[in-house]
Formats: C-alpha cells, sequence, structure tokens
C-alpha cells in the first residue's frame, strides 16, 4: 500500500484535531453495528462457495486473541486498532478480506456537500496470510478519492501492524450517492489478506482557514514564551 503512503503525503496538512470534533458521513464505519457488523454496508462476492479456499467477508473480533475463522484471522490474535488517525473509537471489530478466489466489494453510499473532507481507514495484515505464497489485489475509494490499485506483499503495511491512510479532498458542487468502497481481489490459492477498520468521510476547514489557525496558535505562543521572559528578566 505505498499509494496510500503517498496520498497521506499529498494531503500537506494534519487536520486531526478537527476531524476528531467533525461528523463521520459513513454509516458504521468501525463495523459494530447489526448482527453480522455490517450493518449499512452492501457485500457482493464471486466465486463458488462450496471452492477450495473460499471465505465469506466477515466482521471479527480484534482483541489480541486467536481464533479460527470465520470469528478470527484462522488462528491469529489480531490487535485492537491502535492506528494513529481522527476517528477513534472503543470498537473491538474490523472487516476481514481473505478468500483465495474470486472477488470480495464491501460498498455504501454517502451524500457529500461543497466543501473541503478528511477521508481514511485503518488497515492490517495478519501474519498467516502475509506468508501465504500468492498476494492479492486491494483498492479503495473513499468519498471523491480514488486510490491506484495496489498488492498487498511487501507493502508499507506490513505484518500484524495497523496503519492508518487518509487524504485531504475538495468536494465542488455538492454530490449525491457517492460510493465508499474497498474490492479484495486474490491471485491464487492460498493468498494474503487484510482487515480494514475505521473508515471515515469527515468535513473539515478549508486548508487556508486552517493554515491561518495553525499559524494563529503558533503566533500566541510565541507571544506568550516572549511574555514570559520579560517577567524572568524584571524578576
Amino acid at each position: 500500500m505505498k499509494f496510500l503512503t503517498a496520498a497521506a503525503a499529498a494531503a500537506g496538512l494534519s487536520l486531526a484535531g478537527s476531524a476528531q470534533a467533525a461528523v463521520n458521513l459513513v454509516t458504521n464505519g468501525s463495523f459494530e453495528q447489526g448482527a453480522n457488523g455490517l450493518s449499512g454496508w452492501t457485500v457482493v462476492t464471486t466465486g463458488n462457495p462450496s471452492a477450495q479456499g473460499y471465505s465469506a467477508t466477515v466482521v471479527m473480533v480484534t482483541d489480541g486473541i486467536g481464533r479460527p475463522y470465520p470469528t478470527g484471522a484462522f488462528g491469529d490474535g489480531v490487535a485492537a486498532d491502535n492506528a494513529a488517525g481522527p476517528f477513534a473509537d472503543a470498537g473491538t471489530h474490523a472487516v476481514y478480506f481473505s478468500s483465495d478466489i474470486g472477488t470480495q466489494s464491501l460498498t455504501q453510499t454517502i451524500n457529500m456537500t461543497a466543501g473541503w473532507y478528511e477521508v481514511g481507514f485503518d488497515a492490517y495484515v495478519p501474519m498467516n496470510g502475509y506468508n501465504n505464497p500468492n498476494d492479492a489485489t486491494f483498492t479503495a475509494s473513499i468519498g471523491t478519492y480514488n486510490w491506484a490499485p495496489v498488492l498487498l506483499k511487501g507493502t508499507a503495511i506490513g505484518a500484524n501492524n495497523w496503519k492508518h491512510y487518509s487524504a485531504l479532498v475538495q468536494v465542488n458542487p455538492a454530490q449525491s450517492n457517492v460510493p465508499v468502497s474497498f474490492t479484495f481481489t486474490p491471485q491464487g490459492y492460498p493468498a494474503v489478506d487484510v482487515l480494514v477498520d475505521r473508515v471515515y468521510v469527515m468535513a473539515v476547514p478549508e486548508p487556508v482557514t486552517w493554515a491561518l489557525m495553525v499559524l494563529g496558535f503558533g503566533g500566541a505562543g510565541a507571544m506568550l514564551r516572549s511574555r514570559r521572559r520579560r517577567l524572568n528578566a524584571a524578576a
């Protein structure tokens, strides 16, 4: 997922403080709602369910305890999502793509008014899947931002590590039914697998406004430091 690292750098600004207070436009972005954890999402899977290597898209527990599929990552204990991002929650679940045949897609649509948004998600590759001989293609589309397809093995995610990825996008004019989607395509049996958590689309201030706010905070800090120096000198 080196493309995601580049996208995060291209965003130019860290808007975590602002996004933290914003509303997430994605329904059930932490996969905690519904009997199967997929409330608000649509799952489309191809491939023969009775074929060797087939496994459906599921939501599994992320508490570090190894469990067999479908409640776990085939024995791997996946730690709770601890990636540094604006969408913090106390959830203990994530969606799991692990089939070795066919294609798995997870989608929903959102409405976006004109303005600036931070979009992002967290990803994790279990060690047992990472060690499988075959790769898998993973693509993400969040709001109006589309990342290019990448291969999961040997990427910036690595194994047994939650990584946060984000981008800053502008929407103008307003758009309806904007897709939020993830697509997983294995390249053979057995293939690498991946988990996704904390999917979000949050409105943020315009970059110029945010930069001015940062400069304002910096100026206020400089004034306070200067005042302390004068008071210390007078004492």
